[in-house]
């Protein structure tokens, strides 16, 4: 039985009895009520035409790929992406012709305008955006095989990068170009770009978000693509400098200058760090500390001092009480400061005082907190395993007053914790402290007597207490 014919066999019958002629007449009517059909035909015209001809039929095509009378935004989205992927298969063709001049002077053209696209109109699955990395290698195989001059390709790259700033174009241009710009193809790119580097950077007043890191990455890629090391490290520290608003930003580039072994540039980024740190309440405890180190070894003590109170005054701890004890001992202020940061710790809590004594060896001390009776968990924590350096008895006493706090834990994870607690009283060495050991058992089952479940599996974890 023989197949029946389908309509686009049909079809194809009826127009291959059709004569050329009126097969071109049927294409420019339905040209000019399709536009999409229209700009294949400018499009496969322009990879028939001269030069200069291809790139002006390519810029009036470029004029209609956004306008679309589509109000959904899905559909405006699939006809732009068909547009612009078909744009970008003809100029391929262009670029695999041989026709590099016109590959490098549209490509610019095309990815200003799908910029302009993304910007304003829906993209929701990104597949119109996907189409700049493949626009801009079709770019960068172009200008690696034409090698258009320096002067030319900076001046290029700088305007696309400052047009197409919302989707971040050439952004990295000076690394990725930097063969084919060549030394001073770098150095005028970077003229290029200094007035808007200024711009963003000028003090008091930020530009634009979308400028500013624009032209931060633009210098940083620029930084990067200088041949020398220590130049490289040198100028992307000038630009961490240039961009930082925070004092963690000045921070970062006072490491990247010290790495650099500019030493004095990364002493002038971390009298910045503290002078935004002393002015703002936003700095991290973390930051704080690190920066008071830093000035300690840039043998900076006063600031340092200052760093170090104002970030233990935030978040007390040991580190930042030892800091501040130690830029004291510069500055000759160690007793006025640790009766200042003890008279903090005992408005705080046992716990933290407890913390600071331990954290200076001075144990009689501590242990009259300890006996004062207003520690929490995590002060008998502390003392039970810091007691143990002097006094093994006391350990083995705090371990279980740690086991007394945990039991008292709303869910059972409590009593694994105490078994873990009577383990290390357990196993602290020497006869006086397995005596010790014993008698704290013995008064610790008196004390939970009522709770036998507890006890029998504190017992089965233990073993043979006795």
């Amino acid at each position: 039985m023989a197949r029946l014919k389908s309509i686009g066999d049909k079809q194809r019958e009826l127009l291959a009895g059709v004569s050329r002629e009126v097969l071109v007449d049927w294409v420019i009517a339905m040209a000019k009520e399709l536009p999409d059909v229209k700009r294949r035909l400018d499009l496969l015209g322009a990879r028939n035409s001269d030069a200069e001809s291809a790139a002006a039929t390519y810029r009036a095509t470029l004029l209609t790929f956004t306008k679309s009378r589509n109000r959904n935004p899905q559909k405006r989205a699939r006809e732009a992406r068909i547009n612009f992927e078909n744009m970008t298969k003809s100029l391929t063709s262009d670029f695999e012709a041989g026709r590099l001049a016109l590959v490098l002077d549209v490509v610019p053209e095309v990815l200003l305008a799908l910029d302009g696209f993304v910007a304003e109109h829906a993209d929701p699955q990104g597949k119109v955006r996907d189409l700049i990395p493949v626009l801009t290698g079709l770019h960068l195989d172009a200008a690696t095989e034409l090698r258009p001059g320096g002067e030319r390709l900076a001046a290029q790259l700088a305007k696309v990068g400052r047009d197409g700033m919302r989707s971040g174009l050439f952004r990295d241009a000076a690394y990725t170009y930097r063969d084919v710009l060549g030394d001073e193809g770098l150095a005028l790119y970077r003229e290029l770009i200094e007035p808007d580097w200024q711009l963003s950077t000028e003090p008091g007043r930020r530009y634009q978000w979308q400028l500013r890191m624009q032209v931060q990455e633009q210098m940083l890629a620029w930084a990067r693509a200088q041949e020398s090391p220590r130049v490289r490290a040198k100028e992307t520290a000038k630009i961490q400098r240039g961009v930082a608003l925070t004092a963690e930003q000045y921070l970062e580039a006072a490491e990247s200058f010290s790495r650099a072994g500019d030493e004095d540039g990364s002493r002038e980024a971390l009298e910045m760090a503290f002078t935004k740190a002393v002015a703002g309440g936003g700095t991290a405890p973390g930051t704080l500390l690190t920066l008071a180190q830093r000035l300690m070894e840039a043998k900076d003590p006063v600031p340092a001092e200052e760093i170090a109170w104002k970030t233990f005054a935030h978040r007390p701890s040991r580190d930042s009480y030892l800091l501040l004890l130690q830029a004291g001992a510069v500055t000759g202020r160690t007793q006025e400061l640790r009766e200042q940061a003890m008279g903090l710790a005992k408005l705080r809590s046992a716990d933290l005082t407890l913390e600071l004594l331990v954290a200076e060896d001075k144990w009689e001390e501590a242990a009259a907190i300890v006996k004062g009776g207003q520690l929490t968990l995590n002060g008998w924590l502390l003392w039970a395993r810091e007691v143990g350096k002097t006094s093994p008895t006391e350990a083995v006493s705090a371990w279980f007053q740690v086991a007394d706090r945990q039991v008292e834990l709303p869910t059972e994870a409590g009593r694994v914790l105490a078994a873990g607690s009577l383990q290390r009283a357990r196993e602290i060495g020497g006869a006086s402290a397995q005596i010790q050991f014993v008698a704290e058992w013995t008064a610790f089952r008196e004390r939970h007597r009522r709770c036998g479940m507890m006890l029998n599996q504190l017992l089965a974890g233990l073993g043979s207490p006795a």
